[in-house]
């Protein structure tokens, strides 16, 4: 599987690229990362090919997938702290990389309008971070951890799957072994 993940160099991210290997060698992972000089050498090594694009710029992001032939990626952004009026780019991020996964998964399968039907099944596989809170458990509906995180579990409900095959990521706590001392490092 040739898998493009999306703010590789993060906590996320970086588990992403290390389970991928770890799971499959034969995996091709394509490191979508903002800064590459901050991008540990180490997990550069496991990586295929590093791409420096915009996050939020949809274009951009279905010709990384079309360069390097991806049928799959994992959209790895989560939570950064902003102040109260400050403003989040994560569902700016969120909605471009399912845009360009859908846009590039429509070419590939021929579909020209919506609700037609692919000759081809050319859907790209995607693994997209949300709340553990927006999940429905066992005991009932848990709080929102980050609300943010719940408008892009809605815009996720509300894509057909005919071009994109989703699925929601909802990690519960993201430690680094630098930041916690004792803590189970991802």
């Amino acid at each position: 599987m040739r898998v493009l993940v999306i703010d590789a160099s993060g906590c996320l991210g970086r588990a992403c690229i290390t389970a991928l290997q770890a799971t499959s060698p034969a995996h091709t992972i394509i490191a979508l990362v903002h800064t590459p000089a901050t991008f540990p050498a180490a997990l550069a090594n496991l990586c295929d090919a590093i791409v420096t694009v915009g996050a939020r710029d949809t274009a951009k992001l279905a010709d990384a997938l079309r360069t390097h032939e991806c049928d799959a990626l994992v959209q790895a952004g989560g939570y950064t702290a902003i102040w109260p009026w400050q403003t989040s780019y994560l569902p700016v991020m969120f909605a471009a990389a399912l845009d360009a996964a859908e846009g590039v998964a429509r070419e590939r399968s021929g579909i020209t309008r919506d609700g037609e039907i692919p000759t081809v099944d050319k859907r790209i596989r995607a693994w997209m971070v949300c709340d553990l809170g927006g999940m429905d458990a066992p005991w009932g509906h848990l709080p929102p951890v980050f609300p943010i995180h719940r408008v892009r579990y809605a815009m996720l409900i509300q894509r057909p799957t005919s071009a994109v095959a989703w699925s929601a990521m909802c990690p519960a706590m993201m430690l680094s072994s630098a930041s916690h001392r004792g803590a189970r490092a991802l």
